[in-house]
């Protein structure tokens, strides 16, 4: 009796796991009108016993999506997470969101850290996570463009399984492909749909329709959704416009069946509900996906309708023209349309149909992307999809030669974002390049306004500077920027953020007074600013002054004071990072060898934290100041050399062998003083030149504390090599740049009078 308690115990147990239901669940409703695809589906399953992830490829229309949202419902208890994602530029967003999920089911020591990293780095950190928990997980990667882009993603362990959806042609031992319907599955679709019809009608649409999922499904809702419609006359409308279709050659057939139905379907709806019509217009100047429901609202005042947008919704819904995304937040509601369906309806709207929607569209954008600029990136950041919408829009308008004055403000701010916030220079100078078309396009009398004419500048300023290293035309742009926010009122987060830039840009050519004056004018806004982002690369900027100036200990006390203001913006934990590198640096040269260290353990837990395995221009900066921590160590040379090679290495990736970094000058005088430790002038004389040939290329002047350094090392390893030509060419360059009551030019002269060697013609 005991053995068949316990037997009967654990088939309790078994049947609870069995019917269990995932603990983590983010998928698209299911479709209850799905039918057929057995085999198909039966082979997923196969498929998925033997790998980790397989790839569904079919032509549009065809259900590749609804073949891979019915598998998760036929095996959603076979999973202990499943989740869906759309494969679009909201991609990291989305992980994101999944992580904050995914965190609450784990205990506190074990939740993946979201704040403080890179998209690369999260990645990694879910994955190692779902390996360590031994969850049976199912990914879902939807409409996904390029798989060799795809393959990060890859969760390519037993118990993570990813279906992905494409539309591109792969071998077939590595994919299934989703084929049209046989002919008793789009029966069978039809008799779900259009409960009221007689098989043969039935069957007559489907043979026209050629058996097509998409143009099955779109057919019988617009017959649905006008039941005056009859078979009868749908068949010869769709044959009348078929011929128009094959004389003007308009697509591939299935293309074709659709399209014609979506015509009946539009002219229908302007009929008998233009202001249904218009909401459906509008949403293709949109992406085709995470369409915020919210946008509907405003539209709909700005064309004056007199229905709500729940009312206009449920029209379009009704039809099938739109997918509802619901949330238990109002406010987190997404529409989407079939990208085909998308496609085929926006190419039916007159160009000057898109240009009136256009103008109420914009402004409906443009509100998410008002406000103080860093607090628009951080709002873009957590929403992305608004990036993707306001894209859309630039793309419809310039296929139609639409341009505006509120077009060009939102693509202003959408550049800030681009820039300043996401980093993508690729995409900003294409939009820099439209802006720029645009402003010599418009009306005289149409301009921008003082603030979006002021951050434009701020934007060129920091493209310039940081993607181009034209510092000079850089900071041109920057005075432009602050003389018109010097018409602006309390525009003082602003103002910092370019006196910031602009000082750096003159840190960059060398120029420190000219950087100084900046940093001096700054600080007064620094008191006043309400913003933490660009109060901390205010701070940052001024302790790279303080650096270059050799004011080592006023550097020290100045991020230190600080400290606090960098805890407040962990979103940004970069800016950290390299003013930690200016403390280190300070520390290093200082001699304060132990401090340095402790401050260079924070920063190289922090790059890993962010980059992960990723090697970045950062890790270059890391590598180079460890090797300068250790010039006081002989036993370290050895190390600090290897380190300075691994530096060299990503400079030479990341900058394609060019010489733009003052780091890399740095590697080479550190290398010159390692050489000198091992007893080789020779080697350390031709890394103290190359780092010279460094400066002489970046600098336009010379007057910086590094400058100073490498300057007195070769003067004074001339001395030490009785290279008396050496010696006196340092000396006096030194001299011209420094002065000569500069304590390295006093060392210097101090070293050349206890070898007896003269190096000047008269007394200091």
């Amino acid at each position: 009796m005991k053995f068949f308690r316990y037997l009967s115990f654990f088939l309790f147990l078994w049947s609870l796991k069995a019917f269990a239901t995932p603990f983590l669940l983010e998928i698209p409703a299911q479709n209850p009108h799905f039918v057929g695809r057995e085999l198909l589906l039966q082979s997923l399953q196969k498929a998925l016993e033997m790998q980790p992830w397989v790839v569904i490829t079919g032509g549009p229309g065809f259900g590749k999506s609804q073949v891979a949202k019915q598998y998760v419902y036929l095996h959603q208890n076979s999973y202990d997470i499943i989740w869906w994602f759309k494969v679009d530029h909201t991609l990291p967003h989305q992980f994101e969101n999944f992580t904050s999920v995914f965190n609450k089911t784990l205990p506190k020591n074990e939740q993946i850290r979201l704040k403080g990293v890179s998209a690369d780095k999260l990645l990694t950190d879910i994955k190692q996570t779902l390996h360590h928990q031994k969850k049976k997980c199912l990914f879902i990667f939807d409409e996904i463009e390029d798989l060799e882009k795809f393959s990060p993603y890859a969760f390519g362990f037993p118990d993570c399984h990813t279906l992905v959806t494409t539309r591109k042609k792969i071998p077939p031992h590595t994919s299934f492909i989703v084929e049209k319907f046989q002919r008793e599955e789009s029966l069978a679709l039809l008799r779900k749909l259009l409960t009221y019809e007689t098989e043969t009608n039935l069957e007559r649409l489907a043979i026209c329709l050629k058996d097509h999922p998409l143009a099955l499904v779109t057919a019988a809702s617009f017959l649905l959704a006008y039941p005056s419609v009859t078979i009868d006359i749908y068949l010869a409308s769709h044959d009348l416009q078929r011929n128009e279709d094959v004389l003007n050659k308009c697509g591939d057939m299935h293309t074709q069946n659709i399209n014609i139905t979506l015509k009946m379907a539009l002219k229908a709806l302007a009929q008998e509900n233009p202001e249904a019509c218009k909401a459906l217009k509008v949403l293709t100047l949109l992406h085709h996906t995470q369409i915020p429901f919210a946008y509907l609202s405003p539209f709909l005042e700005n064309i004056k309708a007199s229905q709500s947008d729940h009312k206009l919704l449920s029209v379009l819904y009704g039809q099938s023209l739109v997918e509802v995304k619901k949330s238990d937040d109002p406010t987190h509601v997404r529409l989407s349309m079939h990208e085909l369906i998308h496609q085929l309806l926006g190419d039916q709207i007159s160009s000057s149909e898109k240009q009136e929607l256009l103008q109420h569209i914009i402004p409906v954008i443009a509100q998410f992307f008002s406000g103080r600029s860093d607090i628009v990136c951080q709002r873009i950041v957590k929403s992305p999809e608004h990036l993707l919408h306001a894209q859309s829009i630039f793309k419809e308008a310039r296929e139609i030669g639409y341009i505006s004055l509120p077009l060009l403000s939102l693509k202003v701010h959408v550049l800030d974002v681009l820039l300043c916030s996401l980093r993508d220079f690729e995409a900003g100078k294409i939009l820099l390049e439209n802006i720029s078309e645009d402003q010599t396009k418009l009306n005289k009398e149409e301009r921008l306004s003082p603030e979006d004419e002021a951050l434009l500048e701020a934007d060129q300023t920091f493209f310039l500077s940081a993607y181009l290293s034209d510092h000079e035309q850089a900071i041109q742009h920057g005075k432009k920027s602050l003389e018109l926010l010097d018409q602006i009122p309390n525009a003082h987060e602003e103002t910092i953020r370019m006196m910031a830039n602009i000082a750096q840009a003159h840190m960059m050519q060398g120029e420190l007074s000219k950087a100084e004056s900046f940093i001096q004018k700054g600080i007064h806004y620094l008191k006043q600013s309400q913003s933490d982002v660009y109060n901390a690369l205010f701070v940052f900027a001024w302790s790279f002054l303080l650096v270059s100036q050799g004011k080592l200990d006023e550097a020290i006390e100045l991020v230190d004071q600080y400290e606090s203001l960098f805890e407040r913006i962990p979103d940004y934990p970069t800016m950290t990072i390299y003013t930690l590198f200016e403390k280190a640096e300070a520390l290093a040269k200082r001699g304060k060898h132990d401090e340095c260290e402790k401050v260079l353990r924070k920063t190289e837990k922090m790059i890993s934290n962010f980059f992960g395995d990723r090697k970045t221009n950062t890790h270059a900066y890391l590598y180079i100041l460890q090797a300068l921590n250790m010039l006081g160590e002989p036993h370290k040379t050895s190390k600090a050399f290897d380190l300075l090679n691994k530096a060299s290495e990503i400079y030479t990736n990341t900058l394609q062998g060019e010489t733009k970094s003052c780091m890399q000058a740095l590697a080479y005088f550190i290398m010159g003083q390692l050489y000198e430790h091992q007893e080789k002038p020779k080697e350390a004389v031709q890394s103290y030149l190359q780092s010279e040939a460094i400066y002489n290329i970046i600098f336009k002047e010379h007057a910086t504390d590094n400058v100073s350094r490498l300057y007195a090392a070769i003067a004074c390893l001339g001395i030490k090599t009785q290279d008396i030509q050496m010696a006196k060419l340092y000396t006096q360059q030194h001299i011209h740049i420094f002065g000569a009551g500069h304590p390295r030019t006093l060392e210097i002269v101090k070293a050349a009078d206890q070898k007896g060697m003269v190096l000047l013609e008269s007394n200091l």
